[in-house]
């Protein structure tokens, strides 16, 4: 929604179309980095589920076997969920749905959990 309104709001007062390109890419790259930014935080919530100590472990371990560094989780989720399932197994479930529920909520998402059961697969 936030990156919709900054694209709409820079191409309202566009004259060109070469200038309307330019600043709505603009502001996309702006709303990408907002989107990281949030996403990160929520990743870092999401991790507290283990404590301060578990969280600095994750981001160690993540770095080690995946060479993903915090700051690149925004650009590699699939990696940063391996890497979860990989340490935590099916318990890394409890952190994607942290991270899922404090995304939501600084997005001003509602967040509604489905629950899968055999009969849904």
């Amino acid at each position: 929604m936030l990156a919709f309104y900054l694209i709409q709001s820079e191409m309202c007062f566009l004259a060109t179309p070469q200038r309307k390109r330019t600043l709505t890419v603009k502001a996309l790259s702006e709303s990408q980095n907002f989107f990281k930014q949030i996403l990160l935080e929520a990743v870092d919530e999401g991790l507290l589920t283990r404590g301060e100590s578990g969280r600095k472990a994750v981001y160690f371990h993540l770095q080690n076997l995946y060479a993903l560094k915090r700051e690149d989780i925004a650009n590699k989720p699939e990696v940063f969920v391996e890497g979860l399932r990989k340490i935590f197994g099916v318990g890394a479930t409890v952190i994607e749905k942290a991270t899922m529920k404090s995304l939501c909520q600084k997005l001003g998402i509602e967040y509604e959990e489905k629950i899968v059961t055999f009969w849904h697969i």
